[in-house]
């Protein structure tokens, strides 16, 4: 396989280039469990647009949005 240094940057994205990463796959004996995945930009817009990190914490908006529908009615 080629070194990471050897491709040509990409000038431009788009939403529909794919990137390799890491699935969670789950927790066994204590280790977390992974597959090898590819995600587009368009994956990863969807994630974050859901997404909020404050103090290390992941905070999911739909949940916030769960919760507050909760304590309003």
């Amino acid at each position: 396989m080629a070194r990471v240094q050897s491709y040509t940057k990409d000038a431009s994205l788009n939403e529909k280039d794919k990137l390799l990463g890491s699935s969670f796959i789950s927790t066994a004996n204590g280790a977390d469990v992974f597959e090898t995945g590819n995600f587009t930009l368009k994956d990863l817009s969807r994630f974050f647009a859901n997404y909020q990190i404050t103090n290390d914490q992941l905070y999911s908006f739909a949940e916030i949005s769960q919760k507050v529908e909760v304590n309003i009615y």
